[in-house]
């Protein structure tokens, strides 16, 4: 691509050179966002919901502490504004949004769609869903079982956790 960009003369050289370094500078965090990715993924396929509240959200993500992602935070917790930044550049924005009675910011998981198609495989998310499967097993993770005695405003009576309104 360099070598076509050369050939292209004028500002191309230098735009190529400086896309090239972008992408590789970035590569190294992409396993670490893609972790996150996927983490998000399982949480709406776990929780059977199609928008969720960031508190909520990120406290599941604080549970989870064993993740690249969790490491980079260096024993901090996961807080929305982090969050945010993190989704940001993925065009995932927290928004305004009413969950049963409840009002708060939230996530809708038609907003990660193209992301989960664009940045995740179908082994990402299996490798994930086993690992937590073993952790389940081993008394070291905590799944859907935790959200049946959750009183936060995910929950209503009537067991589903995502009343549109």
């Amino acid at each position: 691509m360099l070598a076509v960009a050369d050939l292209a003369g004028g500002d191309w050289p230098k735009l190529a050179r400086d896309a090239a370094l972008q992408v590789s500078a970035g590569l190294p965090d992409s396993s670490i966002i893609g972790s996150l990715l996927v983490d998000i993924l399982v949480e709406f396929v776990e929780r059977k919901v199609e928008r969720i509240f960031s508190r909520d959200l990120v406290e599941r993500l604080n549970e989870l502490r064993e993740r690249p992602w969790a490491e980079m935070r260096k024993g901090k917790e996961v807080d929305g504004l982090w969050l945010a930044k993190q989704l940001r550049p993925f065009g995932v924005r927290p928004k305004a949004m009413w969950i049963g009675e409840v009002a708060g910011k939230g996530y809708a998981k038609s907003d990660f769609e193209e992301v989960w198609h664009r940045y995740l495989t179908r082994s990402d998310f299996d490798q994930l869903m086993a690992d937590r499967g073993r952790a389940e097993k081993d008394g070291e993770g905590e799944t859907a079982g935790a959200e049946a005695n959750d009183k936060g405003p995910m929950s209503n009576d009537e067991g589903n956790s995502d009343v549109q309104g």
